[in-house]
């Protein structure tokens, strides 16, 4: 499965150049509700969770969401969107390039027709992030290939995605911090503090409806 960009579309982020961007990259993020989140918020801290809205401008109301829920296959959702609220879930939306836009949407689309399953064996790893972080025999995964990612969970996937995928010059200070961490010990937390400060909040009630109102 693959995208391609429709003239009709009008999403605009603001960009340095003006340039036109038809798809929304909008990261959402969501707070510890159910039991099963507690053994994830030790180690999470604030979010335990996460998902990618690509916001089809033209067609909102079909715009997919991306994730990989525990012990499921990563995959995509039409219908997600319609549980946010302001209360347990935090959005953002970082500002992208067309071409950038269409690869990370290309990219999470792979991911999904490959059926690539749930990272458990690194999830557990996560206690002793601190001394994996310094071993060399940890590698991590190729962001260039998702053809070859056998196995992710849900923090995991957008980062190697957002690693892939963004190419502009803006956006290079932002991949360069993507880079230097190991996608596999990477927490939705993780990934929410090194996104803030690149990205503009969103109000998650608006988001329901497929609105983009800032905050």
């Amino acid at each position: 499965m693959s995208y391609t960009i429709d003239d009709s579309d009008s999403w605009e982020p603001t960009l340095p150049s003006g340039s036109k961007c038809p798809i929304g990259v909008i990261l959402v993020f969501r707070r510890p509700i159910f039991a099963s989140d507690r053994v994830l918020n030790l180690f999470s801290r604030e979010f335990v969770h996460m998902e990618l809205l690509m916001l089809l401008e033209s067609k909102p109301e079909d715009s997919p969401t991306f994730t990989v829920f525990m012990g499921e296959k990563f995959s995509m959702s039409i219908s997600l969107k319609k549980g946010y609220n302001e209360q347990e879930y935090f959005g953002m939306a970082l500002d992208v390039f067309p071409g950038e836009a269409i690869s990370l949407l290309n990219y999470m689309t792979t991911l999904v027709d490959r059926g690539v399953r749930y990272n458990y064996s690194d999830l557990a790893l996560q206690p002793v992030k601190s001394l994996l972080k310094k071993s060399v025999m940890f590698e991590d995964v190729p962001s260039d290939e998702p053809g070859e990612v056998k196995k992710l969970f849900c923090s995991q996937a957008f980062t190697l995605g957002l690693r892939h995928s963004l190419t502009h010059a803006i956006n290079l200070d932002l991949k360069k911090k993507l880079l230097e961490k190991n996608s596999r010990l990477m927490t939705p937390s993780d990934l929410f503090h090194i996104l803030m400060p690149y990205c503009r909040r969103v109000d998650m009630d608006q988001l329901r409806d497929c609105k983009v109102v800032f905050k």
